[in-house]
């Protein structure tokens, strides 16, 4: 198959890499109620005893999950997305990028480490040109959350993901992460761009450089 054949694309992260900060905390204050999140979090941190951060974090989120989501469904979740107060500080240095992929006709995929119901609703409320989200997954029992949460998408599993697109009849024109997470795919696109601390690099396997203004 030539190149003329194939569907070009572009794959963009979400988190740290279109808005500025992981969108989950924002999510679950929404849905929970901050006072409520706050309890929760107090609850994993001084009863179970963890105090290894990076081990605390995760605790948290399938905490979170489990109890904030559990027994609520999609329809109530993204309409509780909608009505959020909370600001989700964009990048916008990348979106613009998003939209001039949009506008050469490429196809725009959005792949994150959050969970896919959460990311989807807001995309749709700023009504980004985006072809699809594909994320990590909530799990679900007649339609209603279990509280559970699927494999994380991130790291080695968007490469693989991408890999498959590209052994199919897709050609993946730009990628955009944030290091180190997103080097799986930053690697297999014809273009890569990363974010590191907020600032946008073109990326190559040996450097970065600074995004000519």
């Amino acid at each position: 198959m030539t190149r003329t054949e194939n569907i070009e694309c572009s794959v963009f992260d979400f988190d740290h890499t279109l808005i500025k900060r992981n969108c989950m905390p924002m999510i679950f204050f929404t849905v929970g109620g901050f006072w409520n999140v706050c309890k929760c979090v107090v609850k994993i941190i001084f009863i179970k005893g963890i105090f290894n951060p990076k081990f605390v974090k995760e605790e948290i989120k399938i905490f979170l999950v489990r109890e904030i989501l559990a027994k609520k469904n999609s329809v109530e979740l993204r309409e509780n997305i909608y009505k959020t107060k909370y600001k989700f500080p964009v990048n916008h240095e990348v979106l613009e990028i998003l939209y001039k992929c949009k506008s050469r006709g490429e196809k725009v995929y959005i792949l994150t480490a959050s969970p896919e119901d959460f990311v989807k609703p807001l995309i749709d409320k700023w009504g980004w040109p985006v072809d699809a989200v594909i994320g990590t997954k909530l799990k679900s029992k007649g339609g209603i959350y279990t509280g559970e949460l699927g494999v994380e998408f991130s790291g080695e599993s968007k490469g693989e993901y991408v890999r498959e697109m590209l052994a199919g009849n897709f050609f993946v024109k730009v990628a955009i992460g944030n290091l180190p997470h997103d080097e799986p795919i930053l690697k297999l696109a014809e273009k890569s761009y990363a974010v590191k601390n907020q600032k946008l690099y073109t990326y190559s396997l040996c450097q970065l450089s600074m995004v000519a203004k």
